[in-house]
């Protein structure tokens, strides 16, 4: 080839520009004219809690980072129960949510977005819980539970006694018409049901207090007269031959005597097995007597709305004043009702006009068990800070768990 002057020129001016196009492609290629975005968000990690140990509702603050500052995508769990979240800071490293009920002890996780992170471990301190039972009610009062967990309660409006089984099951066992008649579910009538409690057998013994009667139930729903005969009246005697005027209250004895507190005439009445009617005791009572328990010994306690204490009568019948309101700012006791007694021998009184239980100890020492004096109502939750409407029977079940009649719910106070 024959290159001239001017070719030379040209090829050289080809050659520069291939030069300058391999160095611009290959800067190109190194750095990109669109490189990939580097992710910024902080990794999910939970370093500290607030508190390390608490029971239900407590606030915990959650230290870490890589929480979503949308509350909603934040998903806590304390021991895999499932938290409730209600703040988180605006950069993501702090979360704050309440102890849910029943945690238990186990680390405390959070899941953001699909990711979790586990954090350190929390211990949960069990307390006493109110809660409400479901159920359809109008008005109940008198209340008791079997050996098995089934709760049987008292509708006074209606006139029936009901049952629900541990898994919630609502049946009416016996009655649903106002009068008098015995016989087998719906066929048996009552007027004014109050009181009950029940044998080791499953047996109900139900004040009807309408009728100046006690009655028994059996478990399948039979209905028997045990003791009275519809006079108002405070005569001793076997069955119908015996008589009471407004009885209120019931409890029995290890031995299937039944006690029965006969407001009418102020009287402690003692029922055998066999239907024998007798007086226990009239001294130191007066008109108010309403709720009746027993403790391991055979002493009663009994209820007193007028003079707002709760008086103890040995087995021998000797009356005297077991607990009583103090100089506290909290009224202890506000026309208490309903008793029961717990495993330890303490005793617990509804107190139906000012929303409380009250608890006495096995000395004597009375306080506010659950509820807010004077705060009527029906929250759930802590026994400190939940709330009745008008308490008025109380009874437990094998497991220590306290059930309660409150207008037209059941209430449940467990320790969890």
């Amino acid at each position: 080839m024959n290159l001239t002057y001017f070719n030379l020129k040209n090829l050289a001016l080809l050659i520069g520009t291939a030069v300058m196009l391999v160095f611009f492609l290959g800067g190109c290629s190194k750095g990109g004219s669109n490189p990939t975005p580097k992710n910024t968000t902080p990794k999910l990690a939970i370093t500290a809690l607030s508190v390390n140990s608490g029971p239900y509702m407590t606030l915990v603050s959650l230290t870490g980072t890589g929480f979503s500052t949308t509350l909603a995508n934040n998903q806590v769990f304390f021991n895999g129960v499932a938290a409730t979240p209600i703040n988180v800071t605006l950069d993501g490293t702090g979360l704050s949510v309440t102890v849910p009920l029943g945690a238990g002890t186990g680390p405390v996780t959070a899941t953001v977005n699909g990711v979790t992170a586990t954090g350190p471990v929390f211990t949960y301190q069990p307390e006493e819980i109110v809660s409400t039972l479901p159920g359809n009610f109008t008005a109940i009062t008198g209340i008791a539970i079997d050996g098995s967990g089934n709760i049987y309660v008292a509708d006074v409006v209606t006139n029936t006694i009901q049952k629900i089984t541990p898994t919630g099951v609502q049946s009416v066992l016996a009655g649903g018409t106002e009068g008098f008649a015995d016989g087998t579910g719906a066929a048996a009538s009552f007027t004014g049901i109050e009181g009950m409690t029940i044998d080791a057998n499953g047996n109900l013994y139900v004040v009807d207090a309408g009728n100046s009667l006690i009655r028994k139930v059996t478990p399948l729903g039979v209905v028997t007269t045990l003791a009275g005969n519809r006079y108002s009246s405070s005569t001793d005697g076997v069955g119908t031959s015996a008589s009471f005027s407004m009885p209120w209250g019931i409890v029995i004895d290890a031995s299937g005597n039944l006690y029965v507190t006969d407001v009418g005439t102020s009287r402690i009445r003692k029922i055998t097995p066999a239907g024998v009617v007798s007086t226990l005791t009239t001294t130191g009572l007066s008109f108010g007597v309403k709720g009746i328990t027993i403790d391991k010994t055979g002493n009663l306690y009994v209820s007193d709305q007028t003079s707002n204490q709760i008086i103890k009568i040995t087995t021998a019948g000797i009356a005297s004043a077991f607990a009583q309101n103090t100089s506290s700012p909290t009224v202890t006791f506000d026309s208490p009702t309903g008793l029961a007694i717990d495993a330890n021998g303490n005793i617990f009184a509804a107190n139906q006009f000012n929303g409380t239980i009250s608890k006495i100890t096995p000395a004597g020492v009375a306080s506010v068990f659950a509820g807010l004096s004077a705060t009527l109502g029906f929250t759930d939750g802590p026994v400190a800070v939940a709330t009745f409407g008008a308490p008025l029977y109380i009874a437990f079940d094998a497991s220590g768990n306290m059930y309660i009649s409150d207008n037209a719910r059941v209430r449940k106070i467990s320790f969890q």
